[in-house]
């Protein structure tokens, strides 16, 4: 919104659209009220007159003065503001951990701010609605929440806690307010951010086994194969009791591999 600003000119009024305007308190709040009132009371006592040399100082003067209220008086509203947001700060300190009821009078795309039925307001961080991934809207300016699909909006009503108080910075941020029974029976599913999974990653990798692998040898007990049954005498009875059954020879039954591999030495080491 624009602001309102002093001129020797009749600039009329910034809101009312009036083509001509002049404001003044009474009582005097502000230098150009006063200034407004010393004028007035010149014109009705006679003198301030048109073609006067007052009048022609006086409107010499105003350009100057104009600029300068105006610039104090900015001045002025903005040392009001910190001022009262330190007393809000000073307020919430004082009654950190406790829960209020609020309404939303911001959103951006860092979070919330809230305002107390009381008027002191803080700002309800985005890192702080840890029950979904919330992504910013502009254009509707509201927060969504990508998962549950909760909004919040301009005016939505939220109960908050008070958990961080900086009265130095003007500082004061929200929490979500949540029952320990709501959270203890109904937990509601978190989002998980990327360094969630990030960091899950990385544990699992570190609790896996880094031991360099057990070398195999034929002398390691526990690496011996299991010996397998001998079923080979027994394959060649059944091949004779066929062969009997069948009016046929009997195959003679193959030595062993081991002992070939005996007689071959032995052929060997007689030539």
């Amino acid at each position: 919104m624009q602001q309102a600003k002093y001129a020797p000119e009749n600039l009329g009024h910034f809101g009312l659209a009036f083509e001509e305007y002049l404001h003044f308190t009474s009582p005097i709040r502000r230098y150009p009220d006063l200034l407004v009132h010393r004028v007035l009371r010149a014109v009705l006592l006679g003198e301030l007159r048109a073609g006067t040399p007052e009048l022609a100082d006086l409107k010499s003067r105003l350009p100057a003065m104009g600029e300068h209220t105006s610039e104090r008086e900015r001045a002025a509203a903005e040392a009001e503001r910190d001022l009262t947001k330190y007393y809000q700060a000073k307020w919430a300190q004082e009654h950190l951990g406790e829960s209020f009821a609020g309404n939303v009078s911001g959103v951006v795309a860092s979070g919330l701010f809230v305002a107390l039925e009381n008027g002191v307001e803080g700002k309800l961080h985005i890192s702080n609605l840890d029950d979904d991934y919330y992504v910013f809207i502009e254009d509707a300016q509201m927060l969504r929440g990508r998962s549950n699909g909760q909004t919040f909006r301009l005016g939505d009503p939220v109960y908050v806690t008070i958990s961080q108080v900086k009265p130095l910075a003007r500082q004061i941020d929200f929490t979500l307010y949540q029952e320990e029974t709501d959270m203890e029976t109904n937990p509601r599913p978190r989002a998980r951010r990327r360094e969630d999974r990030e960091q899950e990653r990385r544990e699992k990798l570190s609790a896996v086994s880094t031991a360099a692998p057990r070398k195999f040898t034929l002398d390691d007990p526990e690496g011996e194969a299991p010996a397998l049954s001998p079923r080979r005498p027994q394959v060649a009875f059944a091949a004779r009791k066929a062969a009997q059954a069948c009016g046929v020879a009997a195959p003679q039954a193959q030595p062993a591999l081991g002992s070939r591999v005996r007689e071959a030495h032995a052929g060997a080491s007689l030539r």
